[in-house]
């Protein structure tokens, strides 16, 4: 009887235990976009923000973010470049800008109710540490961890609303709003989309669901001259088609590089039978400083 009780302990602690295989994603593979309204002295707009290429930094992997302006149906390119990186694991996004580059937790869906979180950004009026007051599961079967501080979008007020992050999309004021140095204020989420599918939209009164989204042709990678890799995934070997001479390196998802093949030209393969399954990072550079970056999955 007491060996089936054990039993019984064990199994439940196995099938109870929560997100035991992780959240799903913020960032995608292809396109992530977020619209955020911002506001200034010179009045409101839109920030239509999309994920670009990967890129290692400190050995650590990070989507590359662009940053569009919309003001007055004009829209331009900002000069504010964000990096962000994901733990899917943990519910973690850590992001940082080339305006302010100290690295800020900005979501984190291990919380529990009464944990406290951090809070800052150069236009909140209420920096500081911040206790969750509130887990619950949409319909969109997604997390959601509400930090007891409010939010103040640009236009339309408070409207009492507290910060929110949500599994999937972000948070409801965004992913730079920790930044001391962006010099908007207010940021609000107006929507999300994931490979140009909306995932996220506001319901906030004075928005109306609005959603300012500026679709553009950024490609995920630069490709120095035409490369092919197939097939991706692959089990045994992956074919390289390229027209120039390139030199390629293979990277684990912690940032170690376990491969390097040099001087590559027309179509060759790298044999990647005794890699563990699971995704690695491939940066192909050729000889004018050009790089090309994918990820490589190993079944």
């Amino acid at each position: 009887m007491k060996q089936k009780l054990i039993l019984i302990f064990l199994l439940g602690m196995i099938f109870y235990q929560p997100n035991a295989f992780g959240y799903k994603p913020v960032l995608n593979d292809e396109t992530t976009t977020w619209n955020t309204i911002k506001g200034n002295l010179w009045g409101a707009g839109v920030d239509s923000i999309f994920t670009n290429i990967d890129t290692l930094i400190n050995n650590k992997l990070y989507k590359k973010l662009t940053y569009y302006s919309i003001v007055n149906n004009s829209v331009y390119q900002l000069d504010l470049v964000g990096f962000i990186r994901e733990d899917t694991i943990y519910g973690k996004l850590w992001y940082f800008s080339n305006y302010d580059t100290t690295e800020r937790l900005v979501m984190d869906l291990s919380l529990e109710m009464g944990n406290m979180f951090w809070v800052g950004g150069v236009r909140n009026s209420y920096g500081g540490y911040h206790e969750v007051d509130s887990i619950w599961i949409d319909l969109f079967n997604r997390k959601n961890i509400r930090i007891n501080i409010l939010i103040n979008p640009a236009i339309g007020g408070n409207n009492g609303e507290k910060l929110i992050m949500i599994e999937g999309v972000g948070t409801n004021i965004g992913i730079g709003y920790q930044d001391l140095e962006y010099i908007d204020n207010f940021p609000y989420l107006l929507c999300a989309w994931n490979n140009n599918i909306q995932i996220y939209q506001n319901n906030h009164p004075f928005f109306g669901g609005g959603c300012n989204l500026l679709f553009t042709n950024t490609n995920q990678n630069t490709s120095p001259g035409s490369i092919i890799l197939f097939p991706n995934p692959t089990n045994n070997k992956l074919y390289v088609e390229v027209q120039e001479e390139v030199n390629i390196q293979l990277y684990n998802l912690v940032g170690i590089q376990i491969r390097e093949y040099n001087n590559i030209k027309n179509t060759k393969y790298i044999n990647v039978s005794d890699l563990k399954p699971g995704m690695y990072l491939i940066i192909i550079r050729d000889n004018n400083g050009n790089s090309f970056i994918n990820r490589m999955v190993k079944k």
